[in-house]
């Protein structure tokens, strides 16, 4: 399973998404491992730099099922809820 966390430098909903995203993965008993893209920084991948802060995709799928935009900027709702979080880990590791 491959996490990428995507998020802007300064983004407030970064730090609260992250510890969802913990506390999800300890949910159903994976392991804390994750990759970080600041979408702002040139050496982020192109194909992440269009996502909101924080999104987090699993397995290159948004959690949110949301697709990137023209323009990055805060996530509405500060990104993936705990339960959207679950269950797509839930669903990934069936």
């Amino acid at each position: 399973m491959r996490i990428d966390f995507l998020y802007f430098e300064g983004c407030p909903h970064a730090a609260p998404a992250r510890q969802r995203l913990r506390e999800a993965l300890a949910t159903v008993g994976a392991a804390p491992n994750w990759s970080e893209w600041d979408t702002e920084n040139a050496s982020t991948p192109e194909a992440f730099r269009g996502y909101a802060s924080p999104t987090i995709l699993i397995n290159g799928m948004d959690v949110e099922r949301k697709a990137p935009t023209s323009g990055a900027g805060c996530a509405v709702g500060g990104g993936p809820s705990m339960d959207a979080l679950r269950a797509a880990l839930a669903a990934v590791r069936q």
